[in-house]
């Protein structure tokens, strides 16, 4: 019970923790359309990756827009969150392009290492940037 209070008056670790969290949900919007898009539909795996990750995009702000940061919808939060997931689906694409084309690794393994790679930088971007509201008021 005492560690259960210790991260509940932790805003920065609730947070991370909640992130993690809502990132899991995106993951499995993520990960599931990937598979589907490429073993059902035929799409090439760059494709593929983009339309997963952005569909994991609008769950992820969902989630974390509601949930983890609490903040209210507002276009300019909205409009920072698109730019920072811009940033991270193309280093996701990046990466999955770099180890499956390139080193030859299993698209899965190779999305799963972008996105935890990808995780990182997220909450950095969204803990000082996206809600920046959310670090002040900490």
């Amino acid at each position: 019970m005492k560690l259960l209070s210790q991260i509940k008056n932790n805003l920065t670790l609730c947070q991370f923790i909640k992130t993690g969290i809502s990132g899991f949900f995106a993951l499995l919007v993520d990960y599931s359309t990937l598979n589907i898009l490429i073993i059902f539909a035929n799409i090439p795996l760059l494709y593929a990756n983009t339309t997963s990750a952005f569909l994991g995009f609008v769950t992820s702000f969902i989630f974390n827009t509601k949930w983890s940061f609490k903040e209210r919808f507002t276009l300019v939060i909205f409009s920072k969150f698109l730019v920072s997931n811009v940033l991270g689906i193309a280093l996701n694409d990046l990466i999955v392009f770099l180890l499956s084309e390139k080193a030859g690794l299993y698209y899965n393994f190779s999305k799963l290492v972008a996105i935890v790679i990808v995780f990182f930088y997220n909450f950095s971007i969204y803990k000082f940037w996206v809600f920046r509201s959310s670090v002040t008021n900490e």
